[in-house]
């Protein structure tokens, strides 16, 4: 199962969902239930940091307000989103903006799910380092190579497939691709 969706927030069916949110990256988390309540949680501010919360209606892109439950007031409260409506969490991570999340029912964003993705052991344990290491600490280099468990041969031309595929960048980032791509392999958690 896919954890998080990497999306464009510029794209119009993201953007209406987003409507107050200037930047280009938004990530989309198809974790609501039906019948199963939702937990607002982290909306006071603790250590520079805080979650803030709206429902929107997928359909028209209007803020909704659910009866009973305040998430901007309440703390750490929960509420059953009924389908064809989102959750919508911006978070202020240490004093930084983060990209906001939408929280959706999977019917409900289909059409934002990536086409499943082909990708090899090598391309998983590549792309997992790129996406959560840095290259190089304390005057050690290749840290990612390192812990991929790839040797640095086969690390280069993997490198260069994940290149040409568009997952990664020429200067070794990973692009929102890349993160879609191996979001649902099952070394994503194992590996770094």
């Amino acid at each position: 199962m896919i954890d998080t969706i990497h999306v464009d927030a510029k794209e119009p069916s993201v953007a209406r969902l987003l409507p107050s949110y200037n930047g280009r990256e938004a990530k989309i988390r198809p974790d609501l239930e039906e019948g199963k309540p939702f937990q607002f949680q982290g909306n006071y501010w603790s250590g520079g940091s805080r979650n803030d919360y709206f429902i929107v209606e997928v359909v028209s892109g209007k803020r909704i307000a659910l009866p009973g439950i305040n998430p901007l007031a309440q703390l750490d409260g929960s509420a059953i989103i009924p389908r064809g409506f989102v959750v919508v969490e911006k978070s202020v991570f240490c004093g930084k903006h983060m990209p906001p999340t939408i929280h959706a029912h999977p019917k409900d964003i289909t059409h934002a799910l990536p086409a499943p993705k082909e990708i090899t052991e090598e391309e998983a344990r590549c792309l997992c380092a790129t996406a959560s290491l840095k290259n190089s600490y304390g005057g050690e280099t290749g840290i990612r190579q390192k812990q991929s468990g790839l040797s640095l041969e086969v690390w280069n031309e993997t490198k260069e497939t994940c290149i040409g595929k568009g997952w990664m960048k020429k200067n070794g980032a990973i692009t929102r691709e890349g993160r879609n791509a191996v979001e649902g392999h099952p070394l994503r958690h194992r590996i770094c």
